[in-house]
């Protein structure tokens, strides 16, 4: 890493502290220059605007962006014993910092969601990439479709981090030890027995 990939990391990682800590609008680029004792000339060396800096820490810390190298770290048996590590490893990189949450909710209400496409796209390309690689690698995978493995493991992760970070905590259903648990045996049944049976047979309801 040059010196100056170095500098915008450290940019980006300051940035992204007072942009969770008290929204975007409400950060200014002097608060940042101060937290790096940086002069505000060396910081437009490197970002044209607070805007690019933003858009740069959604890159680097938006919860989805850990998706793709946790998949490729997964480890298991089977599709499903695969996607409950993966799903348990997620869930240890998430709970480290689960203040970036907060990325998300200033897209959705200082932005409107307009970079929410491109993070998904982007999120999604690299777990079909690292999917592709596995399935090449695990013969034992070869009968569920990259595009259902996808689905499974993003849809999974997407709908725990809406029900569970995005509310503030677990809810209150009663089966909180186990509820990820309980989830994930619920959505995976139904994923992946459309993944190994798209079409209905002839005649049936």
């Amino acid at each position: 890493m040059t010196k100056g990939e170095e500098t915008r990391e450290r940019i980006v990682a300051a940035a992204t502290q007072l942009f969770v800590g008290q929204g975007y609008h409400a950060t200014t680029t002097r608060q940042i220059t101060d937290q790096l004792h940086m002069t505000r000339g060396s910081l437009y060396v490197h970002f044209e605007s607070k805007y690019a800096i933003f858009v740069a820490a959604l890159q680097a810390f938006h919860p989805w962006r850990s998706i793709p190298a946790v998949v490729e770290s997964a480890e298991g048996d089977t599709v499903e014993e695969f996607l409950h590590n993966a799903s348990d490893r997620l869930l240890v990189v998430w709970k480290k910092r689960p203040e970036l949450i907060r990325l998300h909710l200033i897209e959705l209400i200082e932005f409107q969601g307009r970079h929410l496409a491109g993070l998904f796209d982007k999120t999604y390309t690299e777990v079909n990439t690292v999917i592709g690689g596995i399935k090449s690698k695990r013969p034992e995978f070869a009968a569920v479709p990259k595009a259902t493995l996808n689905r499974a493991a993003l849809g999974l992760f997407f709908a725990y981090l809406m029900t569970d970070s995005f509310t503030g905590g677990p809810l209150k259903t009663g089966l909180d030890e186990n509820m990820y648990d309980y989830f994930a045996d619920a959505y995976l049944q139904g994923i992946l027995r459309q993944g190994n049976n798209p079409q209905p047979k002839q005649g049936a309801k």
